[in-house]
């Protein structure tokens, strides 16, 4: 069956920067959202969806990889305020804390399948270089939590990357066996967490 074609955007008005950098990350959000590939964002597709000319592209980011960075900042920064805001609604422990946040990956992980592997992908698609901020502040998040629970932790950035490390599998392995009989996702994550984060 005969696919259409996506439909361009409307050109923006000269003299509105900030809105047309705002559709052209808006207009790669799209192509990644439907294809799930960054190898979708090519300067023409993306310029092409969001109904700028390829001039108008190199006004705002500097090559491909530059718009690749500002993507992934946006997913990034997106999953972190989810660990955020699930701290709202825990209780004051810091354990309590600790599980709410982990639950909160690993449900925005098997939820948003789509936007989840897309932090991991396009990252893997970036020139080597220090870590974007989201991606910093992600992990700060985690090594923070894990002082809370453990002040006397002598390693707690190597505990935060244990615990990012068993997130970040439990996610993968649900995700691509659904059909295996899992236990239910909060009590696996609070046992998880105390495990690798021990009173």
């Amino acid at each position: 069956m005969a696919t259409t074609a996506p439909t361009p955007r409307p050109r923006t008005p000269r003299g509105q920067g900030e809105q047309t950098r705002e559709r052209l990350l808006t207009a790669a959000d799209d192509l990644l959202h439907e294809t799930r590939e960054t190898t979708a964002l090519t300067i023409r597709g993306v310029t092409k969806r969001a109904g700028v000319s390829p001039m108008a592209f190199y006004l705002h980011f500097e090559n491909r990889e530059a718009l690749l960075e500002a993507v992934y900042e946006r997913h990034f920064r997106a999953f972190l305020d989810v660990m955020r805001g699930a701290l709202a609604a825990a209780g004051p422990q810091p354990r309590e804390r600790l599980h709410a946040a982990g639950l909160a990956y690993l449900r925005f992980g098997l939820e948003n399948p789509g936007e989840y592997v897309l932090i991991f992908e396009t990252a893997a698609q970036l020139p080597p270089g220090p870590p974007a901020a989201a991606a910093r502040e992600a992990f700060d998040f985690i090594v923070d939590l894990v002082r809370e629970v453990r002040p006397q932790e002598p390693e707690p950035r190597t505990v935060a990357i244990e615990v990012w490390s068993a997130l970040h599998g439990t996610v993968l392995l649900r995700r691509n066996r659904p059909s295996f009989d899992w236990p239910p996702l909060e009590p696996t994550a609070v046992d998880l967490l105390d495990r690798l984060v021990p009173a």
